[in-house]
Order: structure tokens, then C-alpha cells, then sequence
């Protein structure tokens, strides 16, 4: 069952997020900003595309790699079974990012399709980490 749930979730995202290629609704926003949503936007892009074992809680972690007992062992773990996409970031579209103090939700969708991923994040050690993921229909 675990397994299945884990292979699920990163199917589920690609599905997600292949649907929802097209342009990139915030290519005029500045590269910075002081509400801390650029941060958290490039932790999900750099969970995404770059398998950044340092984008994850070791809660999350955990449900990304089973194998392992320890955060180093994960990681590995993780690093190892990564697949880059096959789309760019540029088809990631954000619909939501609320940003609360040392906590986030990301919200990405698609015009194609009626799925959302809901991504908490938290920060911690002065970096952003995603804590769970939640891929529903809107």
C-alpha cells in the first residue's frame, strides 16, 4: 500500500502538471519579493526539477523515499530514483501561493484538467521545505 501511494503521488503531479503547459502567466513579476513567494515558488521548482533532497521535511521525505533509515540514506535513496520531467518550468503554473508567517501553501492547476496540488511548505533554518503534498480535483 505504501508503495503504491508513493508511485501515485509523483504520477498524479506529472499528469498534473504536463496538462498545464502553456505560458507563464508571472513572467512580469520581479525576481524578489518581500512577501517570501518567490522563495517558495522556486522550492517547489527546485523539489521539481532538480529533486533538491533540501526542498523536503524529513516528513515528506519519507513519503518520497522509502528506503533508508536515516535523512542521508533517503536522500540517497531519493537521488538516485529521480527523474527529471519530460516539461519545463515554464508549464508550471501557480494558481495560489499564500504565504503566513513561517508556513506556505502553493497551489498549482491546469486549464486542461481539473486537478490542483496543494503544496505545504514550512520554514525552517531559513530555507523553505515542502511538508506534504495533497493532489485533489478543484
Amino acid at each position: 500500500m505504501r508503495m503504491t501511494r508513493l508511485i501515485v503521488i509523483p504520477a498524479a503531479a506529472l499528469a498534473l502538471l504536463a496538462a498545464g503547459c502553456g505560458d507563464d502567466e508571472n513572467k512580469s513579476e520581479p525576481a524578489a519579493s518581500n512577501t517570501g513567494e518567490d522563495a517558495v515558488k522556486q522550492t517547489v521548482l527546485d523539489f521539481t526539477f532538480e529533486g533538491d533532497c533540501d526542498t523536503m521535511t524529513d516528513k515528506f521525505l519519507e513519503t518520497q523515499a522509502f528506503i533508508g533509515e536515516t535523512r542521508k540514506e533517503r536522500c540517497d535513496y531519493f537521488a538516485k530514483t529521480f527523474q527529471k520531467p519530460q516539461y519545463k518550468e515554464s508549464d508550471v503554473k501557480f494558481r495560489k501561493v499564500e504565504v503566513t508567517g513561517d508556513k506556505a501553501v502553493v497551489t498549482i492547476g491546469s486549464d486542461l484538467a481539473n486537478i490542483t496540488s496543494d503544496y505545504t511548505l514550512v520554514a525552517a533554518g531559513g530555507k523553505w521545505q515542502i511538508d506534504e503534498v495533497d493532489i485533489g480535483s478543484s
